[in-house]
């Protein structure tokens, strides 16, 4: 954008150029698609598809599980 404009409004162009190729590229149906299959239970999902394991690196412990809230016990 600013090779293009200089800088002239580089907030405003920059907003239209993406909105328009959002909407070109169809981005918030793939969006909502990818969520949907996220967040909701498919029954149409391929149950033999394998999983993806998420872990966490902690430089002390090492590899610690993905979701679990670790943090020293207040006394």
């Amino acid at each position: 954008m600013t090779a293009k404009y200089g800088n002239q409004d580089i907030a405003t162009h920059t907003r239209i150029a993406m909105r328009d190729d959002f909407k070109k590229g169809k981005l918030l149906a793939k969006m909502v698609k990818d969520l949907k299959s996220l967040l909701l239970k498919d029954s149409t999902a391929d149950i033999e598809s394998p999983q993806v394991t998420m872990s966490l690196w902690d430089d002390r412990e090492g590899l610690q599980r993905f979701g679990v809230q670790y943090h020293e016990a207040q006394s």
